[in-house]
């Protein structure tokens, strides 16, 4: 190791952070506004300061982490929370109390849960405040710098957002639902600000399938009811349909329901000062492993005869 760690500025082991999360120097870019070449020269300055082995190696047209550089993760993100820590006693703020998080309610309880309990474990003395709409209203609340912090199905949103997981979007029924296409397809969805409503929607418009919203309504439960009594069907994403209800797809001779998009969930971090910063960074990290974690509630789709 070199003896000049210790001038190592905290804002490129925030970028050497960003792209082990990322995955990439150009995501990593992205995710914290600046050019792919910047962070390609931070880096370089990094690995100057550190010595042999090197951080990263060149995988065909890709750069990774090298064993080294995954053994550092830990101690980094050590050295920044100690960072925050410090820069919180010399300026006299104290640890904020609460974080402000907006997630839609339909990957609260299915992606969301594990990475909210241990954040608790880590960070008890912080309150989350958490705020459950649509993702077009959620990213309107950061904007605002009404949240701290939100998940959010990327839909239209600039690529400039960082992506933590591409999730199917699929069409959940009753078991004894039957389709009536020639009728119409009843659909129940979010309501209008949804992006995987829009998705579905148009799926269904490019498709010539006759359909139409029979119910919509703001939150996971009242679609779900709307299904369960067989009412309609439901384009969700794959994580938030319960074992209760069955996914459909193709009968295996013609196309019933259009296929759907994968929806790209999403964190979108608000410029609204902190006294803690940590925190944000301990929900972040607690996140992005929920959400690589996170395996489907099926092994495997139903698939049945629905006509």
């Amino acid at each position: 190791m070199s003896a000049n760690l210790s001038m190592i500025d905290p804002h490129v082991l925030q970028t050497f952070l960003a792209i082990a999360d990322a995955g990439s120097f150009a995501a990593a870019a992205r995710q914290i506004g600046r050019t792919e070449p910047a962070v390609s020269m931070q880096m370089k300055r990094l690995e100057e300061l550190v010595g042999d082995p090197p951080l990263f190696a060149r995988v065909g047209r890709k750069t990774q982490l090298t064993e080294r550089a995954e053994g550092l993760i830990p101690h980094v993100r050590r050295v920044l929370e100690a960072h925050a820590d410090l820069s919180n006693a010399v300026l006299g703020q104290k640890p904020a109390t609460a974080l402000r998080l907006g997630v839609p309610d339909d990957y609260l309880e299915s992606l969301m849960s594990g990475a909210l309990q241990r954040f608790a474990r880590r960070c008890p003395h912080i309150r989350v405040e958490l705020a459950c709409h649509c993702s077009e209203t959620l990213a309107n609340l950061v904007s605002e710098r009404r949240l701290d912090l939100a998940v959010i199905t990327k839909g239209d949103m600039p690529s400039e957002v960082e992506v933590v997981r591409h999730e199917p979007m699929v069409w959940a029924a009753a078991p004894d639902y039957r389709l009536e296409p020639e009728a119409g397809v009843p659909i129940a969805t979010f309501q209008s600000g949804c992006w995987g409503r829009e998705m579905a929607l148009r799926a269904c418009g490019e498709s010539g399938i006759r359909h139409h919203v029979a119910y919509s309504s703001p939150s996971l439960a009242g679609i779900l009811w709307a299904v369960r009594k067989g009412l309609a069907v439901a384009p969700l994403a794959h994580c938030s349909v319960p074992d209760d209800l069955n996914v459909l797809e193709e009968d295996g001779l013609e196309p019933v329901l259009p296929p759907l998009p994968s929806l790209s969930i999403a964190l979108l971090r608000s410029t609204a000062p902190l006294a803690d910063k940590k925190a944000r960074i301990v929900l972040e990290e607690e996140i992005r492993m929920a959400m690589r974690s996170s395996a489907y509630r099926r092994e495997a789709p139903d698939i049945r005869s629905l006509i």
